[in-house]
């Protein structure tokens, strides 16, 4: 298979666990006997974990001879949580074992990313198609998943996120090599990195437009209910969001031809702007389907932008570290406070808790322009 094949059959079943534990693990917490304080203190212990140790494993990778091996470690510590999480029938051992599942499969995602941008640098695959073949990963087994479950006992749940997980330890296997720095080169310090200003504006612009996504994500559910839509047809607007995110994937290098990064950041930020005001303001279920298709701006153009600003800016030496410290800053402790604030948000003013994303999304723009200001294009020099 060619390298683009694999890193896409890797990034579909990686995708496609997400697609079957995101949606559907609360359905088994809740059958091992969890109420709602104790389910949500096992979902935010998965963020805390993950913004420790995310840095640490993409050292790891940076300094391993092979990126591939780290990978699939990882992959086999998620198997072995998996496995944990059969026998455990307490809070504290469904603690343990969500924290050993996060060091394994909270790493996979950055690293995955890592690989593939390295490969798409060397010019050996186009990252776009093959990151919009992973949301489709995500799109199936989250809708065959719900099929699937359909009066099955909260234990399949289990199983099947077990069986997607030895599957992507054998599409580990496959995955193409990677380039990698030479051997005399310094490798994986966090350091270096966050000592240049380039990388705390990226850091802090992508944490802003990412994680004013918390409130869509933790009560958009419960707002379109409020609005009269039923269960099904929400469950095709979130496919909407997640079909547009898609198209624009697969259409990177045309939309990199138009717009440089950090344009595309400062797009994203305007993009969350228009999106959140307007779900604090829609009464009119029906436009709901055309504000979802702006998660094309707000989701994919920050990522893709995040992605080709670090393979242009950080040396190979750095990348994975990289991108452990942008998954443990936007996606771990970021989004873990964002979810926080917007349930503060929430309870103190409802639906109109959008326009405080909507804030956010917005300092996300300076932030981003901060980017353009302190980089020109170039790899940064790591020594300084």
């Amino acid at each position: 298979m060619s390298p683009a094949l694999r890193m896409s059959l890797f990034f579909f079943v990686m995708f496609g666990t997400v697609g079957v534990h995101l949606p559907y693990w609360p359905v088994w917490l809740s059958g091992r006997g969890l109420g709602p304080t104790e389910l949500g203190l096992v979902m935010a212990s998965g963020f805390i974990v993950r913004g420790l140790t995310a840095p640490l494993v993409g050292s790891l990778s940076d300094r391993a001879r092979d990126r591939r091996t780290v990978l699939v470690g990882a992959s086999a510590v998620a198997l072995f949580a998996g496995l944990l999480f059969h026998f455990a029938d307490t809070l504290w051992m469904i603690l343990l074992a969500t924290a050993v599942m996060t060091v394994g499969f909270g790493a996979i995602g950055p690293m995955a990313e890592n690989q593939a941008m390295l490969l798409a640098t060397a010019r050996r695959l186009d990252y776009g198609p093959v990151r919009a073949v992973g949301a489709m990963g995500f799109v199936a087994t989250s809708v065959l998943g719900g099929w699937f479950l359909a009066g099955r006992s909260p234990e399949t749940v289990l199983a099947m996120v077990v069986a997607m997980i030895a599957l992507l330890i054998l599409a580990s296997a496959v995955l193409p090599e990677a380039p990698t720095a030479p051997h005399a080169e310094r490798r994986g310090e966090v350091g270096p990195l966050v000592r240049q200003p380039t990388i705390r504006w990226l850091l802090a612009a992508v944490a802003l437009i990412q994680c004013s996504h918390a409130f869509f994500y933790s009560f958009g559910t419960l707002e379109m209910r409020r609005m009269g839509v039923g269960d099904a047809a929400i469950g095709l607007l979130w496919s909407v969001g997640v079909l547009a995110e898609i198209v624009l994937f697969w259409r990177g290098q045309s939309v990199l031809k138009r717009f440089d990064p950090v344009t595309l950041l400062a797009v994203a930020g305007a993009g969350g702007v228009v999106r959140w005001v307007a779900m604090a303001l829609l009464e009119t279920p029906a436009l709901l389907a055309f504000v979802q298709l702006l998660h094309a701006i707000t989701f994919a153009c920050c990522h893709l932008a995040m992605m080709i600003i670090l393979a242009r800016a950080v040396p190979v030496s750095h990348s994975a570290t990289a991108q452990g410290l942008f998954a443990a800053g936007s996606a771990a402790f970021g989004m873990g406070s964002a979810m926080a604030f917007a349930g503060w948000l929430y309870g103190s003013f409802g639906v109109y808790g959008y326009f405080g994303m909507a804030a956010m999304a917005a300092l996300g723009i300076g932030a981003g322009l901060m980017v353009g200001r302190s980089w020109h294009g170039g790899m940064l020099d790591l020594s300084r």
